[in-house]
């Protein structure tokens, strides 16, 4: 339920907040400048579902408390990124002159049946730092190296992992700082929970 109320919560923030960076150009970022465009973004949000339905499917069938704690690490780590992008914003990571930049921006979720204040932009591109892509993308790998026996299954998830997350800063979804901080805070925020609430399961 906490992850669900903190993701609305999240929605509403970002379709609702004055964007003071929308209008700027892009930082620097050294995959950006090196390398395409590419994939599309809605690929990344595939990888993101694969590893969030592996996960619940992997661990629900072996044990409830492993998927108890995937699910409570990220609306810890949701409730932090609420901070994180909201006291520094940045400008979208994507070209100024982009349409590629409105579309990924826009606002499609809550505003849509209503949830909104009635004098906020149309298109917002706040929440940055740090990627809950790949916040979620990690903690399930960090699950994979707690309970995981097989050395199979961690090296190749380990590879698809850094290809999902590495593709969310060469989209332009991300900045590859924003996805550095994400792959930091996600272990040890699953690390810390599980050692703190879950070290008898």
């Amino acid at each position: 339920m906490a992850y669900f109320i903190i993701g609305l919560l999240t929605t509403f923030v970002i379709e609702n907040i004055d964007d003071k960076e929308w209008a700027h150009a892009s930082l620097y970022d050294v995959v950006h400048e090196n390398f395409p465009p590419y994939p599309s973004y809605w690929v990344t949000d595939i990888f993101a579902y694969f590893f969030i339905i592996y996960t619940l499917f992997r661990w629900g069938a072996i044990n409830i408390q492993y998927v108890s704690l995937y699910i409570l690490s990220l609306s810890i780590i949701l409730l932090l990124r609420l901070f994180t992008f909201t006291l520094t914003q940045t400008p979208p990571p994507i070209k100024i002159n982009s349409a590629y930049r409105k579309e990924v921006c826009k606002k499609k979720i809550l505003s849509h049946i209503g949830f909104f204040f009635p004098k906020a932009m149309n298109i917002s591109c706040v929440d940055n730092m740090f990627s809950s892509h790949t916040a979620h993308i990690m903690a399930g790998l960090t699950l994979i190296f707690l309970f995981s026996k097989s050395v199979a299954e961690k090296l190749i998830l380990t590879l698809v992992s850094f290809a999902c997350v590495f593709s969310i800063t060469s989209s332009r979804l991300h900045y590859t700082s924003d996805v550095i901080v994400a792959s930091i805070v996600a272990p040890l925020v699953v690390f810390a929970v599980y050692k703190t609430l879950f070290k008898n399961m």
